[in-house]
């Protein structure tokens, strides 16, 4: 899609819209092919283990957050 400057080029905007009008009735009926989606292997969430080094940091940000908390009046 172009956009045009009405204000610049008055001339070159009324052609680009008239030729836009004249194309809509073939967009219409126009074919249009999509290209294929690739396959993507699903990945079993169970199979994943996280490292115990992350772990230990959800539980340190967790407790950081639990004593944010506590100390909020």
């Amino acid at each position: 899609m172009t956009l045009i400057d009405f204000t610049k080029d008055r001339e070159k905007a009324f052609r680009h819209g008239f030729m836009k009008g004249l194309a809509a009735p073939v967009m219409l009926f126009g074919v249009f092919s999509t290209p294929e989606i690739p396959q993507v292997e699903p990945i079993d969430l169970n199979e994943l283990i996280p490292p115990k080094n992350i772990l230990d940091d959800m539980e340190t940000v967790q407790g950081d957050f639990i004593r944010a908390l506590k100390r909020t009046p």
